[in-house]
Order: C-alpha cells, then sequence, then structure tokens
C-alpha cells in the first residue's frame, strides 16, 4: 500500500468523466462494456475493468503504469486495485 494524493473521480448518466488525482486531471468521455470501463481524457485513453460493486464502493483493477502516484512503479507490479468511495456532492 502507497500514500497516495487524495483522488475524486465523477461519472456523470451522460457519459461524462472527471478526474483529479492518481488518475490524471481533467474531463472527457466514458462508457462501458461489461465489466470495463473506458475513458478519455483529451488524448490520454484509459481502461480498467470494474472487480466489485457495491452501494458505497467499487474496486477496480487497472494497469499500474496507468498512475500517476508521483513515485515510480516497478515494472513487474502489473495491476493495480483501487477502491473507490461514493461521497455526497456538496
Amino acid at each position: 500500500e502507497a500514500l497516495v494524493t487524495p483522488t475524486y473521480v465523477t461519472f456523470a448518466q451522460d457519459g461524462v468523466y472527471s478526474t483529479k488525482g492518481i488518475f490524471g486531471e481533467g474531463a472527457g468521455k466514458f462508457s462501458t462494456k461489461d465489466k470495463t470501463i473506458a475513458t478519455s481524457v483529451g488524448e490520454d485513453k484509459m481502461s480498467f475493468e470494474m472487480t466489485s460493486l457495491e452501494a458505497k464502493t467499487a474496486k477496480i483493477e487497472l494497469n499500474a503504469q496507468d498512475l500517476d502516484l508521483g513515485l515510480p512503479i516497478p515494472e513487474e507490479i502489473k495491476t493495480v486495485t483501487v477502491v473507490l468511495t461514493k461521497q455526497v456532492k456538496e
């Protein structure tokens, strides 16, 4: 486990995706197919698999090299599981 920058992700009903933190920063589009979510922010594209979906949490698995942790990730680490927790928008 690593201490990482707080990360915020929003998936809107109209297919708009916004993010700030370890996934980069910006807004773009997202699409889903089965358990795969594909996002694009500008020219940056990322896909990840939803491995668990609960009322307030979701677990996603993605390529470790796609993350911006601010520290080098050893190449032998292929995937990372991230837990997203739903928060009420203020």
